[in-house]
């Protein structure tokens, strides 16, 4: 469960870049950046989907638009069939910040 903890806490911190304007343009300076530590280690791109050019006009437009978080964890080794009622009740404390918060729509991904 110490895993699951780890990305609800880091879901909930996601917050902090709908701060305020400047912060949400800062998001996407901070996605290359880590993008190309990554590079330069000889580790492929973080880039799953898209470019890091379509990234930098991502981030163009974020300082003249409104910026959307879509979070969603991604825990493999949760079953969505035997989940605890205490990973449960994690889940849905994180959901719920995340929804009072700056109403941000969250999905877990887990095994079935």
């Amino acid at each position: 469960m110490e895993d699951l903890y780890v990305v609800c806490g880091q879901a909930q911190r996601s917050t902090s870049w709908l701060a305020n304007h400047g912060r949400r343009t800062d998001l996407f300076t901070h996605l290359l950046s880590r993008n190309d530590q990554r590079v330069q280690r000889g580790a492929p791109t973080r880039f799953e989907r898209g470019t890091e050019e379509l990234l930098l006009q991502i981030q163009e437009i974020s300082r003249r638009s409104d910026v959307k978080l879509k979070v969603y964890v991604v825990q493999p080794g949760l079953s969505r069939a035997q989940a605890s009622h205490g990973q449960l009740m994690l889940l849905a404390v994180t959901e719920r910040f995340l929804s009072d918060t700056y109403e941000i729509p969250f999905s877990v991904m887990c095994s079935p």
